[in-house]
């Protein structure tokens, strides 16, 4: 008999970790959810008990929107590629430590809420669906910014240079 499952939350694989693992998952520094078998569909509050977690993966899977992170006190790379997160939203819970997002593969295509990522040294947009200039100029409020991926946007097309999108980089 198959049995499908509809849904699978990131508090599922928590505790299926744990199960397994022995552990509890709030004493780790790094947490790896990739390719998770069956995908993660949502994440939901219990992402705020990876109160150690300085590297959270979770690409790969069907997440569709971020939620409140303020238990993530130690997050230093959020890695959330091969998503399908169309909005960036609630980063500036982990603002005062994140210092690389990988967020490559979704569906984004504004650049807003990201001006509280004071610390961000590192962001990966490869594949995402930005085509606008203005959407870049955005990135201006990150003074630690030193390494953007672009390429594979619509508004990289023809470039050979990211610095010529912006003159902040």
């Amino acid at each position: 008999m198959n049995r499908v499952v509809k849904e699978v939350t990131i508090s599922q694989c928590i505790k299926n970790w744990e199960h397994k693992t022995g552990k509890k998952i709030s004493e780790e520094e790094n947490v790896s959810f990739i390719c998770n078998i069956p995908l993660i569909e949502k994440l939901d509050q219990s992402i705020n008990t990876l109160e150690k977690c300085k590297r959270l993966s979770l690409s790969t899977n069907r997440i569709e929107k971020f939620v409140p992170m303020s238990g993530l006190k130690n997050i230093e790379i959020l890695s959330i590629g091969r998503n399908c997160i169309k909005k960036l939203q609630f980063l500036e819970d982990i603002s005062g430590t994140l210092k690389q997002l990988w967020i490559s593969y979704n569906n984004i295509d504004k650049l807003d809420n990201l001006q509280s990522l004071k610390n961000l040294q590192v962001l990966y947009l490869f594949h995402n669906k930005i085509k606008c200039l203005e959407e870049i100029d955005k990135l201006n409020t990150l003074p630690e910014l030193i390494e953007l991926g672009l390429k594979g946007n619509p508004i990289y097309e023809g470039r050979t240079n990211v610095r010529k999108v912006s003159t902040h980089f």
